[in-house]
């Protein structure tokens, strides 16, 4: 058995599919199938149940699961603590917001002394708060309704995470306009009720969003805009962009009902990254 064999699990375990989860560690279904199956057969024992609704750990398998994601944090540790006085390297965990990259490339810019290399990997709130409290991640990017602020303030301070609030928006629905019928359009409750929902929407992270319990597709990555002119009235919780940003045939509904929430850049006393969060610029704290 090898740290990567349980890395594998903790995915699956984490998208419920062994086709997403092979998606997200680049590789393909059978070859992950097929680790999977070895170690099941190593071991002596199933990890998961196959059921029509995915992927469900067994109670050996839950037991499997939690130590071996103590197992893997403390290699995340060991392995980055002894990275960085090789070299200046920055790994962040985030959720998904597409005005990341500019931010993070801007702030770069003003350092003296460039990341060599980057690793950032998009998940919830909760994996995000995960990874940066446990040291897998030297930054992360969480985004809760504003009105939340000072319970996630409160919260972040007991886990002795520092804190910067950044970017303040409201949701806006991504949709392509040929999939829709003009007066479906003037409805939005009615295109969040009965449409197909893009990509996996975490409640958490929007407030007073009307009925969110419809189909959606499962979709991790920028090609949900193809989704979207491929699926017939689909629709996507996306945050509002310039026009000239927009993909070709994709348009943006504001919605107008939704509380605003707000981005946070957390990270741990120890992070090498200070200067960088520092130079981040933010809306709200000039630190």
């Amino acid at each position: 058995m090898t740290v990567q064999q349980i890395r594998f699990c903790l995915e699956i375990e984490r998208q419920g599919s062994i086709t997403r989860a092979a998606e997200q560690l680049f590789l393909s279904q059978p070859n992950l199938s097929r680790a999977l199956r070895d170690l099941e057969q190593e071991l002596g024992i199933p990890l998961f149940e196959r059921t029509p609704s995915g992927m469900i750990p067994t109670p050996q398998g839950n037991r499997f699961l939690r130590e071996g994601a103590e197992i893997v944090a403390a290699m995340d540790r060991l392995t980055l603590g002894f990275q960085a006085p090789k070299e200046f390297t920055l790994s962040m965990a985030t959720v998904h917001c597409h005005k990341l990259p500019s931010a993070l490339q801007a702030a770069c810019a003003g350092l003296e002394k460039q990341p060599s290399y980057m690793d950032v990997r998009v998940m919830s709130n909760r994996e995000v708060l995960e990874r940066v409290n446990e040291g897998q991640a030297h930054m992360g990017l969480i985004r809760y309704p504003i009105s939340r602020g000072e319970e996630i303030a409160a919260r972040l301070r007991r886990m002795g995470l520092q804190y910067r609030r950044w970017l303040a928006v409201k949701p806006c629905l991504s949709l392509s306009k040929p999939q829709w019928g003009e007066t479906d359009l003037s409805d939005v409750a009615k295109i969040i009720t009965t449409g197909k929902r893009i990509r996996r929407q975490e409640e958490e992270e929007w407030s007073f969003l009307p009925h969110l319990e419809g189909h959606w597709v499962d979709l991790y990555g920028e090609d949900a805009y193809t989704w979207l002119r491929a699926t017939p009235q689909s629709y996507y919780v996306d945050l509002p962009r310039l026009a000239e940003e927009m993909p070709s045939k994709i348009m943006q509904i504001p919605l107008k009902e939704a509380e605003i929430s707000l981005h946070w850049i957390i990270w741990p006393t120890d992070s090498p990254h200070e200067a960088l969060i520092h130079a981040w610029d933010s809306e709200y704290d000039h630190t």
